[in-house]
């Protein structure tokens, strides 16, 4: 499953938020990158759910273009209880590539993450983008179900 998603929270909120919940202030001279004017609005985040990754465990991918070449960013999580989870961690120093884009993998059993809607932040010079997507419930592969169950809200879940 296959969504494109672009920003609808408002420009003052979202910093305020990040400031009072995640204790940062992402974006300013510490975001290294190329200098070059970036339009917010032409910054897209893709996510695609149910992708195979490393060692066939599955996860989703989260794609976005039109960032600031070169420029870092972080990348936190907000969880249905309102826990955060850092991502990408500024000391983690990701940066996008020359053209402007970059893309994470994640494992749904990363610790930390679960089922439920998540709302995630991703930040640097470009200012603050957020997405909001649905975590599945995982199941793992048994004697009786060779594949991974990934089961969305009251689906029945989809084989991997």
């Amino acid at each position: 499953m296959t969504r494109q998603f672009s920003s609808r929270i408002g420009k003052h909120f979202i910093p305020a938020l990040l400031a009072a919940c995640l204790g940062f202030e992402p974006v300013g001279a510490a975001c290294a990158g190329d200098d070059k004017p970036v339009d917010p609005q032409k910054v897209r985040i893709r996510v695609e759910h149910g992708v195979s990754l490393r060692g066939g465990k599955p996860g989703f991918t989260v794609e976005v273009s039109g960032w600031q070449p070169n420029g870092e960013l972080v990348m936190y999580g907000i969880a249905p209880d309102g826990a955060k989870l850092a991502l990408i961690p500024s000391e983690a120093h990701l940066q996008a590539d020359e053209q402007g884009g970059f893309s994470v993998d994640i494992n749904y059993q990363r610790k930390g993450l679960g089922q439920g809607h998540w709302v995630f932040l991703i930040a640097g010079k470009p200012g603050i983008h957020e997405f909001e997507t649905d975590l599945p419930r995982v199941e793992p592969p048994t004697a009786a179900n060779p594949k991974w169950r990934l089961i969305f809200g009251k689906d029945e879940g989809k084989a991997m």
